[in-house]
């Protein structure tokens, strides 16, 4: 049963399935804060129990809502990501390459099945910091 739901930019996809193989990733606090980093692994760590439904956007999320980086008219990551349209463009290919669709919520146990990922009851270890693979 379901307890609960995410929002999250297709192009994030690519980093939960990093997270998922190999969440012990390097400190990027210096970038992003620690709240955006504490936030990011638990938004992945509740998407991991299998239990959490997942609406997939190309709008801001769950992750983007404490990010430093974010601006008025969207992601300030590599000169303005989204509003010179290079971030919707890359939601579209990840939602594509993961077989997903924008705007469509999936429950948890599927949305994990789509990215080949299984369920995991808890994290392997208690985390302090990630890292993100940013495709510009």
């Amino acid at each position: 049963m379901e307890n609960s739901h995410v929002t999250l930019r297709a192009h994030h996809v690519e980093t939960l399935v990093a997270y998922a193989d190999n969440p012990k990733l390097s400190d990027n606090e210096a970038r992003y804060g620690k709240n955006f980093v504490k936030n990011t692994i638990n938004v992945f760590n509740r998407i991991l129990t299998g239990q959490t439904a997942v609406t997939i956007t190309d709008d801001f999320d769950d992750l983007c809502k404490v990010c430093t980086e974010k601006v008025e008219d969207g992601c300030g990551i590599g000169g303005n990501f989204d509003s010179i349209g290079k971030g919707a463009n890359y939601d579209k290919k990840c939602a594509n390459d993961y077989n997903l669709e924008l705007g469509k919520t999936y429950n948890g146990l599927d949305f994990l099945e789509r990215l080949g990922l299984t369920p995991t009851k808890t994290p392997k270890k208690r985390f302090n910091s990630l890292s993100f693979y940013l495709m510009l």
